[in-house]
């Protein structure tokens, strides 16, 4: 009896190991993966995920790294052409990230391709000269986007056809010289929008027609587009609620 019990107790204390070195090592991983992001530039928010750590643990951690393994990445802000399809493949690995930030990075389809574990996000903003809408299809993972800002004259908004957040998505915006008609025709699906900012396109007012047939509506902003008088009185007219502001 004994020694089944002692046999179960080891068997239990080396799970318990396992799953300790595991952890270990991931975070290990994590601080590598955030100390070279930072060297370059990039900006990291963390969010405690775990309130009930010892002070003092937290407080060594931070002495050595300036961030805990206690800690989770919730945000990750880079910018510029040092960040690559290398870095690209660190911030995949923060399987927990909600808010990514990127501008004008050196990136291929496969470092955006990189980003689909990122099954977590909520806030997103993308400037780039030439993001494509093939790149931007990593975001078809994640089904919590409520917030989600594209700046790219490369994209003409088909990606939008594969995202799954309709349910949760709630701003949009996108500044793009490609973006048409056909684009916003995309947004039908976007029931619970209440925000819409687009910006610098070629729509018309057919796109006006469309935009008019979203219940949720509540504010939308728009610039450069080919809008004329009538077409902008006719959506006023029907939907008196909703906040339209034209930018020049």
């Amino acid at each position: 009896m004994r020694r089944t019990v002692a046999y179960s107790l080891c068997g239990v204390l080396t799970v318990a190991l396992s799953i300790a070195v595991a952890g270990f090592a991931y975070c290990r991983t994590a601080t590598s993966a955030v100390s070279r992001l930072k060297a370059l530039g990039g900006e990291i928010f963390v969010d405690p995920a775990n309130r009930d750590t010892p002070a003092i643990l937290y407080d060594v951690e931070r002495a050595l790294g300036n961030f805990s393994r206690f800690d989770r990445v919730m945000g990750v802000r880079v910018a510029g052409d040092q960040f690559g399809d290398e870095e690209f493949a660190l911030i995949g690995g923060f399987d927990r990230l909600e808010q990514l930030y990127v501008s004008n990075c050196k990136a291929t389809e496969a470092g955006w391709n990189s980003l689909r574990n990122l099954k977590k996000l909520r806030h997103i903003e993308i400037h780039g000269a030439c993001v494509s809408d093939e790149s931007l299809c990593f975001l078809s993972t994640t089904t919590s986007i409520s917030w989600l800002d594209i700046e790219s004259d490369c994209t003409t908004g088909s990606f939008l056809d594969s995202l799954n957040c309709w349910q949760s998505l709630e701003t949009v915006r996108i500044r793009s010289r490609a973006f048409s008609d056909k684009g916003v025709d995309r947004l039908r699906r976007g029931e619970r929008l209440t925000g819409v900012y687009i910006l610098d396109t070629s729509i018309t007012d057919r796109s006006l027609k469309t935009l008019q047939e979203l219940a949720g509506l509540e504010e939308l902003t728009v610039r450069g587009t080919e809008f004329t008088p009538n077409g902008i009185e006719t959506f006023r007219a029907g939907r008196p609620e909703v906040r339209m502001t034209i930018l020049k």
